[in-house]
């Protein structure tokens, strides 16, 4: 179980984040839609999802013979994924950055 300390970190800075990530989208500047941001966006919303998940799966005591256990297994894989979509992601941001810094020009 996780502490109540760790609960309240988490939600601040992942409210922080997201409001981060919404500010991203909802600008209308050009400079958030080159493939860095979008790279970064996606993971952000992977990140958020791993959060999320990670919390329902640690905070609640889940039993074999109730039906709960069907929400342990929904959270458990979209944790699952979440951490594996935001690793990919990042995976790709540091390639791309490799591409962008490559090439002569340094544009996206």
């Amino acid at each position: 179980m996780v502490g109540l300390g760790e609960l309240i970190f988490d939600a601040f800075f992942l409210s922080l984040y997201a409001i981060l990530l919404l500010r991203i989208i909802t600008s209308k500047d050009g400079i958030f839609r080159t493939p860095f941001y979008i790279f970064f966006l996606t993971t952000g919303i992977y990140n958020v999802i791993t959060v999320v998940s990670y919390h329902c799966v640690s905070q609640f005591n889940y039993s074999e013979n109730l039906p709960t256990v069907h929400i342990f297994k929904a959270c458990y894989i979209l944790n699952t994924m979440g951490a594996a979509g935001s690793t990919i992601g990042k995976a790709y941001i540091a390639v791309h950055r490799y591409v962008v810094m490559r090439a002569s020009d340094l544009s996206e």
